[in-house]
């Protein structure tokens, strides 16, 4: 049976709907669809995340899909399925994720810190498959991490791998402020923007992206090392 995966990020919520074998799923007619978009978090409220959610069913059941559980990554700390400290969206603190959204997909429903899945897909699925010990890092809103030891996603008190609030070299900040979108602000620009600018040729632009080259090096390598 299908299952539908929900990636909820500070602006946006992605989700896909795959069959168990991570391929396209099928209808009641039998015929495959793949079933993934993107939508945009428009207000930062509790109603408007469920609003969301609940689009979402409607759209599953108008493509003819009937899903059978549901995994949902989650922005912050979760503690036993409840958001504790949502930091770029603190509208879900305190949400008991896991049992709202059953109510509005009607079926089990697991919830994991977004940067955990996100790494654990790719030792299941992805870029990593087949690696037994693989240390993983999320750049967007936010600096996500995540450990998978001999396969499996190692969690813990909780949240192990969290590695946003590491500390830095200035001013009391922390990592997250300088590897995640939160350093572009400086610069006055979106980092796509920027971006745009730095493989166009912009002296600035390109001194900015190197600095943060380094800055996700110096992260990467105290995980390693």
């Amino acid at each position: 049976m299908p299952t539908l995966g929900l990636d909820v990020g500070a602006s946006k919520i992605y989700y896909v709907v795959l069959s168990a074998k991570g391929g396209p799923a099928s209808g009641r007619d039998g015929e495959q669809r793949l079933l993934e978009a993107e939508l945009k978090i428009q207000e930062q409220t509790k109603e408007a995340f469920f609003e969301l959610c609940r689009s979402i069913n409607e759209q599953i059941k108008t493509k003819g899909l009937v899903i059978e559980k549901a995994g949902v990554g989650l922005p912050g700390t979760l503690k036993d399925g409840i958001a504790a400290k949502v930091t770029n969206l603190p509208a879900l603190e305190g949400l008991d994720a896991s049992s709202e959204l059953q109510k509005i997909f009607a079926v089990p429903v697991r919830t994991v810190n977004d940067a955990k899945a996100f790494i654990y897909a790719e030792v299941t699925l992805g870029a990593a498959k087949g690696m037994r010990n693989v240390v993983g890092l999320t750049l967007g809103s936010g600096l996500g991490g995540g450990i998978v030891i001999n396969g499996d996603i190692y969690l813990g008190r909780g949240n192990a791998g969290e590695v946003s609030y590491l500390a830095w070299f200035d001013n009391d900040q922390k990592a997250e402020d300088f590897v995640s979108a939160k350093f572009f602000k400086k610069f006055g620009e979106d980092p796509l923007a920027l971006r745009n600018k730095a493989e166009a040729g912009d002296a600035n632009a390109k001194s900015a992206y190197e600095e943060f080259g380094r800055n996700l090096g110096v992260i990467i390598a105290n995980l390693v090392n």
